[in-house]
């Protein structure tokens, strides 16, 4: 007779020869003698033997709620969920949330405590700190929401459950400022937890938060085995999914094997593989919902490397023959994939670049949810933190199995016979309660609202409408990810998708070359000739650099002093390559900068195209790009274009672009210090060679001024009062303008290009381009519209220029979202704009020639009307010895040109909030048209080692209020 436990296993139903057995047990309270009910759940033997320690074990099994319990009504109690005081019936919603608060003086450890007002307690503790973390409600995955602060090196904080395997959390320097972090973190057990916390770099701790939310419902499965174990509440109502995977979704008969059925692999029957326990689920929201079951995924796990996938065979050749040819548009992808990827030969680059033409391919509706998991086996670390990684980049859904990695209760041990499983292949799948945790797990993730799929992700900025970028001629979020349509044959040595318009006018992006537009035309401009300089080199092969294409500028800036390395960022480097390789030893270089087109020389490694779309009125597509000092370094970056004709002139056309990085590089956690873009820049041919801007009032047809080219390359900047460059054909005065909401522009020429090779070659060229100067976060997003067009003359083209939206002339930047708004620091930083709510938080930066003392601030370069505007406005917190400061400006005009200064004073340095009135109308010089801005400390600068600058708006002319 087995031993009274205290879940008490009363009765076994052991069956001689047979490696299950089903064990009863009482539900009791902790130290009562009251029975509540009677459960059942299956032992398997081989895991939990017959002796006191495997009855122990399974026993503590039941009590934490890692197996299926039954109730003697039939109900299961789902994996997960500790049993309630309180029988379950199948209608039963059994609560699995949590949410407590464990603050750091009361944790284990021996830091020092301090005072801190507006902490938790009023106080914080440093060093490592172990909280008691008590009544988790069930095992597996819980949010920790870590409030700190810091000094200005950022550190990480080390967090482990229960000693179990460390999460490591990288944390911002916050200057003293209580900041959060949240990640989620495995390892919880039912019942109290032990969460150690450990400093990589120095932060003290307000509290921890540790949450979870969620319910989950008993259904009745009608036959004493559950094929829905955990339907979760709030599902929402799917038609159509399209479940790809690998044998965990379905494998058919195996010749000359114990593996007789069509099914997922080791599930008992094809109702209890968690495709089908899924689409189960899934019916109770929508009874209509039907799930397509493929396990094409296994061939792509061996074959996404070198494209080799045959997604059209596998994809579109499989639906069009189940579907006769009329496949649905399906709203749920279930992507199930991880077990069969060969981590020695794992490339991200091209397994992202995979799974981007996987998703495209697949029909879909307008929204669409997408869901991704990690690896149920060992040896797939780096893949599964690259799914991982990858849905965060797309806003896709994941589910984290890393606490069930090799579970030894859910090993298929046996057939659905009883009889043992010889093929380790079969017994390292999982048996029906693995399978219904799978589909528990998915269950989860499709609750509350549908995720309609958005290009990019990330939490980086979108910068407001009067910021100077994005929303020029319709919200960001207007502008989506459109379907996979054919694309040019790759074959063509120019592989080029055109748009044409009434007039015969054609722009055509190059899909071999990043999608770069290589050709725009117009049937009476010089012929109808390519405008863009878009050369081949000998070989035959596209330069990457030279067409109309977004480059994008970062930390490190390439900057190098020998004399000073540690005031100078350096070079970018990544996997034993550097931007310096391409310049002389001890010179700077052109650092961090991902190229749309590919990388520099006469054999450049190509930009991937991971989608096109053209439907004969907009090209969309989305690149990745290569660090261009490197030989064959993708950038961790993805472009998207979106390319149409201009409504307002048959002679224009529009090109909204958004930018979203996913970096990982160690300069991923430093500031990222503002650089000018190439956003867009455009190599054109020499007959548009003479270049001018707007620095007189705007949109009144003030004359144009020359910006010289006096030398070959680019040249300083200018600071426009109208958002373009006019490069105009001195022979007949046809005039070509690019046109994006900034004031600071570029232009050049180039007549060789020699640079990367013995023997120069005739290239010439001339070039303009937009190059806003902006901050870009590791994680951030960013869109920008932009437009070119063609004209007869000057007259027309400025014509065009006026049909478009305007500057007002008193620009407002209200940081009441998670952006900047194009904002600009010198020697400074703030919380990272992910963490921005109401405020930003401005500290200096230390590692420089100042020591941060001359930090300044200042909003996009954009047109202010100085005449009509005398007064700006600041609402903000300023904690500083001094009280003294600078309002800097620069009118339109050369961007190197005079810089005024005006002095004005806070009115309060202790960090009370107010509003600072900065009255410019006893300055002589503010007036006309200033195009950048900014604020600083008056000279001589004092020390800053405690300063911080809160700046809740920025307002031209206009008082926002207190």
């Amino acid at each position: 007779m087995k031993k009274l436990l205290s879940l008490l296993a009363l009765l076994s139903l052991a069956l001689a020869g047979f490696a299950q057995e089903t064990e009863y047990f009482i539900i009791r309270k902790k130290n009562s003698t009251i029975d509540l009910y009677k459960v059942s759940a299956t032992r398997d033997v081989s895991t939990y033997p017959s002796n006191d320690q495997g009855y122990e074990s399974f026993r503590q099994a039941v009590s934490n709620g890692l197996v299926v319990r039954y109730t003697e009504d039939g109900c299961p109690i789902p994996i997960g969920v500790r049993a309630p005081l309180t029988k379950p019936t199948c209608a039963t919603v059994i609560s699995v949330a949590y949410n407590q608060t464990f603050q750091a003086e009361a944790a284990a450890g021996s830091g020092a405590v301090y005072d801190k007002p507006g902490a938790e307690g009023g106080q914080i503790k440093d060093g490592e700190l172990t909280y008691s973390v008590s009544s988790i409600p069930a095992p597996g995955s819980y949010t920790i929401t870590l409030t700190y602060q810091s000094n200005s090196s950022p550190p990480t904080a080390v967090v482990s459950v229960n000693n179990g395997s460390p999460t490591s959390i990288p944390l911002n320097a916050t200057g003293g400022v209580l900041s959060t972090v949240s990640a989620t973190v495995p390892g919880f057990t039912a019942g109290t937890n032990s969460v150690k916390i450990t400093p990589n770099g120095y932060f003290a701790s307000d509290k921890i938060v540790v949450s979870r939310a969620g319910s989950t419902t008993v259904t009745n499965p009608g036959s004493g085995t559950s094929t829905n174990p955990g339907s979760t509440t709030g599902l929402l109502a799917f038609q159509h999914g399209y479940f790809w995977g690998n044998s965990f979704n379905r494998v058919g008969v195996i010749p000359n094997s114990q593996w007789t059925a069509e099914r997922g692999m080791a599930a008992s029957d094809l109702a209890h593989d968690y495709c089908h326990v899924l689409e189960t689920a899934l019916k109770t929201a929508n009874p209509n919902f039907s799930a397509y079951v493929t396990a094409g995924g296994s061939v792509f796990e061996g074959s996404y490397l070198g494209n080799q996938y045959p997604y059209s065979n596998y994809i579109t050749g499989n639906l069009n023959y189940n579907f006769n040819n009329s496949p649905p548009q399906f709203d749920l992808l279930v992507l199930s994939i991880g077990e069969n990827i060969n981590e020695a030969t794992f490339n991200k680059t091209e397994f992202f670049a995979g799974l981007d033409q996987v998703i495209s391919t697949v029909p879909k509706s307008t929204t669409y949810t997408v869901v991704l998991r990690s690896s149920f086996w060992g040896g797939h670390t780096t893949s599964s933190a690259a799914l991982q990684e990858y849905a965060s980049l797309h806003n896709y859904k994941f589910v984290n199995f890393s606490d069930r990695i090799d579970y030894p209760a859910y090993q298929a041990t046996t057939d659905p016979l009883g009889v043992p499983y010889s093929d380790a292949g079969i017994r390292s799948h999982w048996n029906d309660a693995g399978h219904a945790e799978i589909a528990a797990r998915i269950a989860a993730q499709l609750t509350g609202t549908t995720s309609t799929t958005q290009p990019g992700g990330g939490t980086g900025g979108q910068i407001a409408t009067n910021g100077g970028y994005g929303n020029i001629w319709g919200a960001n979020t207007n502008y989506v990810e459109l379907s996979e349509t054919t694309r040019p044959n790759p074959a063509d040595q120019f592989p080029r998708s055109f748009l044409t318009n009434s007039i015969g006018a054609q722009i055509a992006v190059n899909t071999q070359v990043g999608s770069v537009v290589d050709l725009l035309s117009f049937p009476d401009a010089s012929s109808g000739k390519n405008l863009v300089n878009s050369p081949v080199w000998g070989n035959g092969k596209t330069d990457a650099g030279r067409q109309l294409m977004w480059s994008w500028y970062a930390n490190p800036s390439g900057a190098y002093d020998p004399a000073h390395p540690d005031q100078t960022e350096g070079h970018y480097e990544e996997n034993g390559q550097s931007t310096a390789q391409m310049h002389p030893p001890g010179s700077g270089s052109i650092g961090y900068n991902p190229v749309m087109g590919g990388d520099a020389g006469q054999n450049p490694t190509y930009g991937i195209t991971h989608k096109h779309h053209n439907d004969g009125s907009t090209i969309y597509i989305k690149s990745q790009g290569l660090q261009w000092d490197m030989v064959g370094i993708f950038a961790k970056a993805y472009t998207e274009n979106w390319i149409s004709k201009d409504p307002t002139s048959n002679r224009a056309f529009r090109i909204h672009a958004r930018l979203s990085l996913f970096r990982d590089d160690p300069w991923a956690s430093k500031f990222p210090t503002p650089r000018q873009q190439e956003a867009p820049c455009l190599y054109q041919v020499v007959d548009y060679r003479d270049i001018y801007y707007c620095a007189g009032t705007p949109y009144t047809n003030a004359p144009l001024t020359n910006y010289p080219i006096n030398s070959e390359g680019i040249q300083q900047p200018v600071l426009t009062s109208e958002p373009f460059l006019l490069a105009k054909n001195p022979m007949n005065g046809r005039c070509l303008v690019l046109m994006m909401y900034t004031s600071r522009w570029t232009a050049g020429k180039f007549n060789n290009e020699g640079f990367t090779t013995s023997t120069s070659v005739q290239f010439p060229s001339y070039y303009i381009s937009a190059t806003p100067q902006l901050s870009l976060d590791p994680n951030g997003v960013y869109d920008f519209d932009s437009a070119v067009g063609e004209f007869a003359n000057e007259s027309d083209a400025r014509a065009w220029v006026n049909a478009q939206p305007h500057w007002d002339g008193h620009p407002q930047f209200v940081f009441n979202t998670p952006s900047r708004r194009g904002f600009l620091y010198h020697n400074c930083q703030d919380q990272r704009e992910s963490n921005i709510t109401n405020k930003l938080v401005i500290t200096p930066m230390f590692n420089n020639e100042n020591n941060g003392k001359d930090m300044n601030i200042g909003p996009p370069e954009v047109w202010v009307d100085a005449t009509n505007n005398k007064h700006i406005y600041i609402k903000g917190a300023f904690t500083s010895t001094t009280n003294t400061m600078w309002l800097r400006y620069r009118k339109a005009g050369p961007g190197t040109g005079q810089e005024f200064y005006k002095e004005f004073t806070l009115p309060n340095i202790t960090g009370q909030v107010g509003v600072v009135d900065i009255d410019m109308s006893g300055d002589p010089n503010w007036s006309g048209n200033v195009a950048s801005v900014a604020i600083s400390h008056r000279s001589p600068y004092p020390d800053v080692t405690n300063e911080k600058w809160e700046i809740y708006y920025w307002s031209f002319g206009t008082h926002l209020g207190n």
